[in-house]
């Protein structure tokens, strides 16, 4: 697929540009096989490829940026994650009171089902949720 071979023809042009490239290959050839078999075996090989070299040419702050990119892109984005216990402390120092834990078809808003947020047509849109609700006196 070409958009696969996108990024190898960005790095070559880098190395044809730069010095860089005849210490590259004496990097990669200097690895033996055991190697790149830890190194790749539980990660899309690809990924790790492009990994290893962001880490060779632009840096740490490169591959970090790149990690970061390839999580954002593979599913949910979350930046924190709570239980009930750490939730409802945040939402009690947040002044919410009468914190509680509900399912995702009941609350304390009058028909709250007519809104469709948690449920679609009759089931709940994210069975691994949690919810919970305070009010703000």
């Amino acid at each position: 697929y070409i958009s696969d071979m996108l990024p190898l023809v960005s790095v070559a042009r880098f190395l044809d540009k730069n010095s860089e490239k005849q210490s590259l290959i004496e990097r990669l050839a200097s690895k033996d096989a055991y190697w790149f078999y830890k190194t790749f075996r539980r990660f899309n090989l690809r990924n790790n490829i492009a990994k290893y070299l962001m880490t060779l040419i632009p840096g740490n702050e490169a591959r970090q940026a790149f990690e970061v990119g390839l999580f954002r892109n593979s599913g949910e984005i979350h930046y924190w994650m709570y239980d009930r216990f750490s939730l409802r402390r945040l939402l009690e120092r947040s002044r919410f009171v009468e914190v509680r834990v509900c399912s995702a078809d009941s609350s304390r808003i009058q028909d709250f089902n007519s809104y469709g947020l948690d449920m679609v047509n009759g089931k709940m849109r994210k069975p691994d949720s949690l919810f919970m609700e305070g009010i703000k006196p």
